[in-house]
């Protein structure tokens, strides 16, 4: 019993054929004697042990089908069918979607398998002997049928991958988990395989030798709704890209990657002081947006005739910016004009809810010397976010005193900046 529990607990694998088909299947009839090995004639009288017993299989059996449904459910839907628009999808794929849901209903525990707890707390052993077989004979009739969907299916149209794939690029360890994986990604996934090698040089040239030295890039498909592109994790020193971060191209291309790295060479190479002392200086050197600077942008543009005719952020920018005292005013005011004065298809400007667009800077710090939006963030994303514009870009990208700041910062990881951008192929993103 045990191992049936951990086989149906851990069964979260990609692989996709018809020998893992098959375990589920025999999971499956494991489950049933299980299920049917429930004592159900219990006497009145029967002991607290006897009671204990029985309970205690009850509770396993009402477990692994639960975990079963869930897991079985995430296998089919998640990587075995792949993701299709509506009105998209194939006659196979079409009968496995529906015979699978139909099989999955059979075996909702709360609603066919596992009668209601009786007020006392105990199982209803009576209901259980009363439609027990029967509970069987309907979820082994809508298995039988959604395993023989599923075998055709596997049969005729699916792309086979292994639970994890694992290469080597550029002295890179690559770990495919191919969890979620289907044919829609391989387009993506082809080209930044391809290209990892370049985004290896870029980093290399750009001054940052050895930072990529000892790196697993794990390459994650699961979170395909996610908005997450990327992310590295200093304790594991481990750099993960999603599907968000595997696509781009031209000028995107390798921009996830790089912004990982950067992260990377800032945990991993800067020493501690050097991370103290670029973080404690880049809050310093930030203002923050307040309430009044919100209602003097806010006032401005209402002044405009119209308003509502300020589509674009320059637009906004030229009707504020004569009000600007200073430097600080200015980067204010730039990052205020990001906010629309209307959401994408509004009908017509509402003042009021403008003003509450405008209301969310409040409090945001925002760098003196503009890097890039997403580096307002914090000093660690705006260290990422430098070390990316100087790799893809070179570091006359970054204004004067961020370019100075942060090469003086990098060189005590072992960085040296070259001059200019670190790509000088057509296929580079400078």
């Amino acid at each position: 019993m045990s191992e049936v529990s951990r086989r149906v607990a851990q069964r979260y694998a990609a692989v996709v054929d018809q020998a893992e088909l098959d375990r589920w299947v025999k999971d499956l009839r494991l489950m049933t004697k299980i299920y049917r090995s429930i004592p159900v004639d219990l006497e009145w009288d029967a002991s607290e042990r006897e009671r204990d017993k029985a309970r205690g299989i009850w509770d396993e059996a009402r477990e692994l089908f639960r975990r079963f449904r869930e897991n079985f459910s995430g296998w089919v839907y998640k990587v075995v069918l792949p993701k299709r628009g509506k009105g998209e999808e194939t006659y196979l794929e079409g009968e496995v979607r529906k015979s699978v849901w139909n099989f999955l209903h059979t075996i909702d525990g709360g609603t066919f398998l596992f009668p209601a707890l009786r007020p006392s707390g105990d199982p209803d052993y009576s209901k259980l002997r009363r439609d027990r077989e029967g509970n069987v004979k309907r979820y082994q009739v809508a298995g039988t049928k959604a395993f023989k969907d599923l075998t055709e299916y596997l049969w005729v149209e699916r792309e086979r991958y292994e639970r994890e794939d694992h290469f080597e690029v550029a002295g890179i360890n690559v770990v495919l988990e191919n969890w979620g994986r289907d044919a829609d990604d391989d387009t993506y996934l082809h080209f930044a395989m391809n290209q990892l090698s370049k985004w290896v040089q870029w980093i290399e040239r750009a001054g940052f030798k050895g930072a990529c030295r000892g790196l697993t890039v794990t390459m994650n498909f699961e979170g395909k709704e996610a908005l997450t592109a990327g992310k590295y994790s200093p304790a594991q020193d481990s750099l993960t890209l999603y599907p968000l971060g595997i696509v781009g191209q031209g000028d995107d291309a390798g921009a996830t990657f790089v912004h990982e790295m950067g992260h990377r060479f800032y945990f991993r190479d800067l020493p501690g002081q050097a991370r103290a002392h670029w973080e404690e200086v880049m809050e310093a050197r930030g203002v923050k947006i307040t309430d009044a600077d919100v209602q003097q942008f806010y006032r401005v543009i209402l002044q405009q005739d119209p308003p509502e005719g300020l589509w674009r952020d320059e637009d906004r920018l030229r009707a504020v910016m004569p009000r600007a005292r200073d430097l600080t005013d200015e980067v204010k005011f730039r990052e205020l004009a990001r906010a629309p004065v209307a959401p994408w298809g509004a009908k017509e400007f509402d003042a009021a809810e403008y003003l509450k667009r405008l209301s969310g800077y409040v409090g945001e710090t925002v760098q003196i010397e503009e890097i890039t939006d997403y580096a307002n963030t914090n000093p660690m994303e705006a260290y990422a976010e430098c070390f990316r514009e100087v790799v893809l870009r070179g570091p006359r990208a970054l204004k004067p005193w961020t370019r100075a700041f942060f090469g003086r910062v990098s060189r005590a990881g072992g960085a040296r900046l070259a001059r200019g951008p670190a790509g000088d192929d057509p296929a580079s993103p400078a």
